[in-house]
């Protein structure tokens, strides 16, 4: 609970849920060994008896644990506040968050179409590229001159060097 003092979050209706995870655990565990009247006389002598009152409010709304009996009462509308500030900024955030994955979506199928044509084009000149290079060699294989290839650099071979 110092934590959320010092930085400001129940000034500003909030809390972290962590802390109040904490709180809980705390209380499962060992609620018969708290002294909840000196621990509310020494955070009331502090000016933060509103605080604890307020803290285990929020304990015993969102987490269904009773909260003990203290001197100070939680800060007035601390639930409907908290709900109102989460709701307003929650919303904002995930607006915010599902606005910038819509757009990186965006980008990343514009990306994926302009790969996807290139790669269209490429095989398709691939595609053309290896039916001329079938006709090609359909064409060298069924032609007399490739099949006497041979035969005629043997005979080149055997004819002395000066007539070459």
């Amino acid at each position: 609970m110092p934590g959320e003092i010092f930085h400001g979050l129940y000034a500003l209706n909030k809390i972290q849920l962590r802390h109040l995870l904490d709180l809980a655990l705390i209380r499962a565990r060992h609620e018969g060994a708290i002294d909840w009247n000196e621990l509310d006389r020494r955070l009331s002598t502090s000016g933060l008896g509103e605080v604890l009152a307020t803290y285990l409010c929020f304990s015993d709304e969102l987490l269904s644990q009773p909260a003990p009996k203290l001197r100070h009462t939680p800060r007035k509308d601390a639930m409907a506040e908290l709900r109102s500030v989460e709701s307003r900024d929650s919303f904002q955030f995930k607006i915010e968050s599902l606005k910038t994955t819509c757009d990186n979506l965006q980008t990343a199928l514009s990306l994926m179409t302009a790969d996807r044509d290139r790669l269209q084009t490429e095989l398709d000149n691939v595609t053309r590229a290896r039916a001329n290079m079938e006709r090609e060699l359909a064409h060298i294989l069924t032609s007399r001159s490739w099949r006497l290839t041979e035969p005629l650099r043997t005979i080149i071979a055997a004819l002395p060097r000066w007539l070459r």
